[in-house]
């Protein structure tokens, strides 16, 4: 569904869910939204650091806090509230829950699950990038031979895509870390039947040691890339 001008319009997420550990036991939510002030009916839900941010980081944060209320709805959360800003920045789930966010200049989606079935969740939405945007961060996202890997795309189909599954497995796993860490930490490890599998290339943690892979989800739709990395418990 198209947003109205100036509104918001809630959409279906297309996101393939079997590939997933854990797809069954994920709520999803996304909304598409136009204009300058979409939300303007939940600006007084903006944490004061963002009040006078541009209008475009405000559609932004508050698409995304919309879809994670709904998607808490929908998985039965009995207390899903609008997910405060924390001072790391991350979203304040419910006790019991964890969580994902990410957003475009147009659109938003997220990602819910209780603890007691994943251990980690991450998504991510990006745009298909254009050439010249691609050849800017090709050497920063795509370490050797990657890119080579998925076939049947085209380049800048797989550099978005790589850029964001990787984001997505960063997502996933920062709310344990804690620690930033770059694009050479994970590599393709497998592609086959556009199932897109992902190899930490270094030592997260104790709980991520270098060489364990993650599955990453993925579909495209339209001019974007969904992405999504699911550890189950």
């Amino acid at each position: 569904m198209k947003p109205v001008p100036g509104g918001f319009a809630d959409r279906a997420v297309t996101l393939p869910l079997s590939p997933l550990p854990a797809g069954e036991a994920v709520s999803w939510a996304a909304v598409s939204f136009a204009g300058e002030a979409p939300f303007a009916a939940f600006a007084a839900r903006l944490p004061v650091a963002l009040q006078n941010a541009v209008p475009r980081r405000r559609n932004e944060f508050l698409a995304g806090r919309y879809c994670a209320v709904r998607a808490l709805a929908r998985a039965g959360c009995m207390d899903a509230a609008w997910p405060a800003r924390r001072d790391d920045g991350l979203p304040a789930w419910p006790a019991g829950w964890l969580g994902s966010i990410s957003h475009t200049a147009d659109g938003a989606l997220a990602a819910v699950a209780r603890c007691s079935a994943c251990t980690a969740l991450g998504v991510d939405v990006e745009r298909i990038m254009s050439a010249n945007q691609a050849e800017a961060v090709r050497s920063l996202v795509a370490m050797p031979g990657e890119l080579e890997r998925l076939t049947g795309l085209t380049p800048a189909q797989a550099l978005t895509l790589l850029f964001s599954a990787k984001e997505a497995l960063y997502k996933a796993l920062y709310p344990q870390l804690r620690r930033f860490v770059d694009f050479s930490a994970a590599c393709v490890s497998g592609w086959q039947d556009h199932a897109l599998s992902l190899r930490l290339a270094q030592h997260w943690s104790l709980d991520w040691p270098q060489g364990r892979c993650l599955p990453v989800a993925h579909a495209f739709v339209g001019p974007h890339v969904h992405t999504a990395v699911c550890v189950p418990a």
